[in-house]
């Protein structure tokens, strides 16, 4: 997904393929009506506590958001990570088996530990689809949305100081921010796709270059004065087939990501997403600044590798908002 998909995911456009988490390597009957909608028999969601819903363009079904600012939102945000789920939606993974709902989850519980730090500048959304199994088009462009929510709340309030080394903020200019997805299962996929979206579609300036007239796209209306980078992505259990992932001019997988960070998370007793597809990921990523975590008898929801899991990410974002080496 390279500059094509950027330029239909800035205008809230584009058609990908839907695929479940059970069917990440098959493709669904229902691909076609993918773009505007679930099938008939969609099932609703897991339960997921939202602060509010967001629009998704051509789709009658809004995205479900939590949000945790940060203590110095909006004018010191620098950072903002995105949470996905996997098909069923809700809070993710990491809950209590046989729970559907579970506050104490991975996504919430990284949340929440982030905002905490006083010192933290990142803001964490964590989302939540509907119904099951959403349709690929509806949930890259439903987490397109999120980031452009969260970019014109960071970009709300000037910074209350001028430019510090080591920060992204400035006084009377630009906004600089970085970006991390975080995604489990689907999400996984989602996320992975998203930063390919987002890193191409702001480029290596980090920000949208307004074309000639008859070129289409432009910038995202209230980010004029934003710099956009993804600084990382987080897998966990990606339901990714390496062997259909669009590949762009240069030859490699997700070529816009390749100045970003990556952590990728498996459990060797995944029985729905192989651990396989993890690390042919790794493989395939040409950033230098990557890790694979594979833990032993991990199973697809990790709950069994809980406490790991929490550390592994909560320090891949500190790390990435901070801008050192993974």
């Amino acid at each position: 997904m390279g500059g094509r998909a950027a330029e239909e995911a800035g205008r809230a456009e584009g058609q990908p393929e839907q695929r479940g988490e059970e069917e990440e390597h098959q493709s669904s009957d229902d691909e076609e009506d993918a773009p505007r909608g679930w099938s008939r028999d969609a099932v609703p969601s897991y339960p997921f506590t939202a602060d509010f819903e967001l629009e998704v363009w051509q789709c009658p079904w809004p995205i479900r958001v939590c949000s945790h600012p940060c203590k110095h939102h909006p004018g010191g945000t620098e950072t903002i990570a995105i949470f996905l789920p996997g098909v069923h939606g809700g809070v993710g993974p990491c809950r209590t088996p046989g729970r559907t709902f579970d506050d104490e989850a991975l996504f919430p519980t990284v949340a929440r530990r982030l905002v905490s730090d006083p010192g933290s500048r990142v803001d964490c959304y964590r989302c939540s689809w509907p119904f099951m199994r959403p349709p690929e088009g509806y949930a890259v462009r439903a987490a397109f949305k999120v980031l452009h929510h969260a970019l014109l709340q960071a970009l709300r309030e000037a910074p209350a100081t001028p430019a510090v080394e080591g920060h992204g903020r400035s006084w009377g200019a630009l906004r600089e921010f970085r970006v991390i997805f975080v995604g489990h299962s689907l999400g996984g996929h989602v996320a992975m796709q998203c930063a390919e979206v987002v890193a191409s579609y702001f480029g290596p300036s980090g920000r949208r270059e307004v074309p000639s007239a008859g070129e289409g796209g432009g910038t995202l209306e209230g980010l004029q004065d934003a710099v956009v980078r993804v600084a990382g992505v987080c897998t966990l259990n990606g339901a990714i087939d390496i062997s259909r992932t669009h590949v762009g001019e240069s030859g490699v997988p997700f070529e816009h990501v390749a100045q970003s960070r990556a952590l990728l998370i498996c459990g060797t007793d995944d029985q729905v997403v192989p651990p396989e597809a993890s690390a042919q990921v790794y493989e395939a990523l040409s950033t230098p600044n990557k890790r694979l975590v594979s833990l032993p008898g991990g199973t697809h929801d990790l709950f069994g590798h809980k406490a790991q899991v929490i550390e592994e990410v909560y320090n891949f974002v500190v790390e990435c908002a901070r801008g050192t080496r993974v």
